[in-house]
């Protein structure tokens, strides 16, 4: 878990060719999923997909791992987990000026995580 997220971290607020220079010099989204319909809009379906599909895939794990560890199957705690985790990263890459900061990112963050926890539950009935 700690390897994940240390790459989770690595790919997503300290990404190679970004340096945080200013404090809270980073971008703010507060439209959900207006990038999305503006790649769309504009034929960038691979952008469009590679991001829609990055946010997912790369916090499956960490709802795959949340259910390991939940012997009780407590889906709400592990939904909010899921949520705090993604809104450190968004707080990080505003404060630190390494990112945009998208609400979209936090929906499709811990969409990922629920469809990881969910595809644990499935395996172990």
């Amino acid at each position: 878990m700690f390897i994940y997220l240390i790459f989770l971290f690595r790919i997503t607020v300290f990404r190679p060719g970004t340096v945080p220079v200013e404090l809270f010099s980073g971008s703010l989204n507060l439209v959900p999923f207006s990038e999305y319909l503006r790649f769309a809009h504009n034929g960038f379906w691979g952008v469009f997909f590679y991001y829609f599909i990055g946010n997912i895939l790369c916090f499956m794990p960490f709802g795959m791992f949340l259910r390991q560890r939940d012997r009780k199957n407590r889906w709400f705690q592990a939904l909010l987990l899921s949520i705090l985790l993604s809104v450190l990263i968004e707080t990080l890459q505003y404060v630190l000026g390494t990112g945009v900061t998208e609400t979209d990112d936090v929906i499709l963050n811990t969409f990922g995580s629920a469809l990881g926890y969910y595809l644990v539950n499935i395996m172990k009935d």
